[in-house]
């Protein structure tokens, strides 16, 4: 079919790099005769029909619709269909109904959000007289941080389900019901372009004018550029954004249904604690990045001794932001909970003694030190160390940005038999260059290791993991995370241990 006989809203769901990722698995289908831009059906499928628009509107109305269809394939099979659902939790709508009116709010959120970022930026072509306002009377309230009044909600509602077939339509609203539920998950439904930079700190902030953060990149595909970047400046690929999209879409459902996330979070632990070959979740803790996964580190070896010097062979290597989170520094301007702080100071309840040593890779010429010198150079560190008094946690980066692996396993073998009691490994696989059994070996060995999907696994930027041997599990059993840790992580995110019950639940 030549583009040309393609209906606005179509063409805008192939040509928006916003949009494109979201078009699939969705089936979307031209109806000549529909009086309607749009209509998604209670399988998810998607009706255009053939009015003119410009570019903005029918942008608006294609992500409209492939929200509501995200959302309508997330739910449930049959609650879509009108099977019978469990009885409703007090008097009035009964639940059916109450989720319907959910759904059509939550994908008018969802948009109206999308639309305040404007992604036609991005579209192509890039209209030249954007409208002040959305093709919607809803739209600006619905975008907002504060929750619109229980008639507002019920009225969009009421917009919305002209644009899903009657099957998806709530039978009735009860306003004040749904201005309830909206209160309570305001915050979190959001476009899953939004979600993927929260949670982060302000190096995945995009641009107002360019929609790109500070690495040029963006959270949805550059279509037509290559990446190749070995740190966080990617762009995820079209495979990694439709899964994003679609986990927004389970969330969003699980809050539609009253749900919370935790279920969600644990089946993420779950899947990679399968993945690397490890015994069972209760080894992950979830972490934004691989900087505060090394600030988780630094809080676990803050159990063990007051005094800690952690060891960064190849530190030219390693994030930008890694020697602060050794020491249990802020390494940035704002957290992973969206505390403003002072980069640089001490977080509360961490060791004010820690210190780092960096010993770097290359030396003159950018020439490659050797493993030996790499070696004897760490053993010099840890006898003074501890001969200080100190702890030593041992920065392992397999492999390093430029692919070099420092230090080899048994060198570092080497070394923690050199000083038995006193040495801890930390084994930066961030990269996530390697194969599954090596990170479960490593772990068997007692080391713990930090992975990331950001760079090989082309996933969002800022998603981390660190896996816990025995030796570091057992920390948590008997101690308590240090309080500043709560501007960083949630319960939710660790193992469920004594220490970690003094974090906040989320």
């Amino acid at each position: 079919m030549d583009a040309s006989n393609l209906t606005d809203v179509f063409q805008s769901m192939l040509s928006s790099s916003a949009l494109r990722h979201m078009s699939a698995p969705c089936s979307v289908m031209q109806h000549p005769d529909f009086e309607r831009p749009v209509c998604v059906q209670p399988d998810g499928a998607v009706l255009c029909g053939p009015q003119p628009l410009g570019p903005v509107q029918a942008w608006f109305f294609a992500r409209l619709a492939l929200e509501v269809s995200a959302l309508v394939r997330a739910l449930p099979h049959g609650m879509a269909h009108g099977a019978t659902c469990a009885s409703p939790v007090g008097a009035g709508v009964d639940t059916q109904a109450r989720h319907r009116a959910r759904l059509l709010l939550a994908a008018a959120r969802v948009t109206a959000c999308a639309w305040s970022a404007q992604p036609w930026h991005a579209a192509s072509p890039r209209p030249q007289d954007v409208p002040e306002a959305m093709p919607c009377t809803w739209g600006a309230a619905m975008a907002g941080s504060a929750v619109p009044s229980a008639p507002q909600l019920a009225q969009c509602v009421v917009d919305m389900a002209c644009y899903v077939a009657p099957a998806l339509r709530p039978d009735a609203v009860d306003a004040q019901d749904l201005h309830n539920w909206a209160c309570s998950v305001w915050p979190m439904v959001q476009p899953a372009e939004w979600l993927v930079v929260q949670g982060g700190d302000e190096r995945l902030d995009p641009a107002r004018q360019t929609g790109l953060n500070r690495y040029g990149c963006q959270p949805f595909p550059r279509y037509g550029e290559l990446d190749f970047s070995s740190s966080t400046a990617s762009s995820p690929t079209l495979p990694a954004a439709r899964a994003i999209h679609q986990a927004a879409a389970r969330l969003t459902r699980l809050a539609v249904e009253g749900q919370v996330g935790g279920e969600a979070v644990e089946q993420i632990k779950a899947f990679l604690a399968s993945f690397y070959q490890l015994d069972g979740a209760g080894r992950v803790v979830l972490a934004p990045s691989g900087t505060d996964c090394a600030l988780a580190a630094t809080a676990l070896m803050g159990m063990t001794s007051a005094r800690l010097t952690t060891l960064l062979p190849g530190v030219e290597e390693t994030g930008s932001g890694v020697p602060l989170a050794t020491c249990g520094r802020h390494f940035a301007s704002r957290t992973a909970r969206g505390q403003a702080v002072h980069k640089g100071t001490l977080l509360e309840g961490f060791a004010p003694d820690a210190q780092h040593v960096a010993l770097p890779l290359r030396g003159r010429g950018g020439a490659r030190i050797s493993d030996d010198a790499l070696f004897a150079d760490c053993a010099h560190q840890i006898t003074r160390a501890m001969q200080d008094g100190r702890r030593v946690l041992l920065y392992v980066l397999h492999v390093s940005k430029t692919g070099q692996l420092v230090l080899p396993a048994s060198k570092v073998q080497a070394l923690c038999a050199l000083y038995p009691t006193g040495v801890d490994v930390l084994v930066d696989a961030c990269q996530s260059r390697l194969r599954p059994e090596s990170v479960r070996q490593y772990v068997q060995w007692g080391w713990a290791v930090m992975v990331t999907g950001s760079k090989f696994f082309t996933g969002p930027p800022f998603s981390g993991a660190l896996l816990l041997p025995d030796g570091w599990l057992d920390r948590l059993r008997h101690n308590s995370l240090p309080a500043g840790l709560a501007a960083y992580a949630t319960r939710a995110e660790w193992p469920d241990l004594p220490a970690t019950r003094t974090c906040q639940r989320g």
